[in-house]
């Protein structure tokens, strides 16, 4: 739900530890992420380097404080079975493809779901430089570029939006 919803990259997603959530300012902090490489991960920076707050809408937030009830600050809030970090593989194998399967969704990947989320904040009337904000892009050209496409019936938003003015002030 937090990758449909907020959009973080998925080592961004398997690297958060509880204390990256501030449930009373229903906020996230991602300052780093969890590379795996053959099997071993490796906690690094963000992509691009910075750290990134996000907020959380009132359902995830709860959602959340549901799911981390009884974890220590220091644990991930994502898992293996045994407290681990997720490998990608196995979490794909294991619970994605049944899940997406099980919902009768031919394909759909866990970078789908990152992309969900820029699609949903669009939709709802979110501007460029809170998309790129919340995704981590370096640059607010670097959301343009790569999720133009759904900014096209903005024109038409705009111009009811200012229709909608001049029709109260007639």
């Amino acid at each position: 739900m937090l990758a449909g919803i907020c959009g973080p990259r998925w080592a961004e997603l398997v690297g958060l530890r509880v204390s990256d959530f501030d449930f009373a300012k229903k906020t996230l902090t991602i300052s780093s992420s969890l590379s795996e490489v053959n099997g071993t991960f490796t906690r690094k920076n963000t992509k691009t380097g910075q750290t990134r707050h996000i907020k959380l809408p009132d359902f995830l937030n709860e959602m959340l404080i549901e799911h981390c009830d009884g974890k220590a600050k220091t644990e991930l809030v994502f898992s293996n079975g045994k407290g681990k970090a997720l490998s990608a593989n196995n979490f794909a194998r294991d619970f994605f493809r049944p899940a997406i399967s099980a919902a009768g969704i031919e394909r759909l990947t866990p970078k789908d779901l990152r992309d969900t989320a820029a699609s949903i904040a669009i939709s709802s009337g979110a501007n460029v430089r809170a998309v790129s904000n919340m995704l981590g892009h370096a640059d607010p050209s670097v959301t343009l570029r790569t999720y133009t496409h759904l900014f096209n019936d903005d024109q038409e938003k705009l111009a009811n939006a200012i229709g909608e003015k001049f029709d109260k002030s007639a």
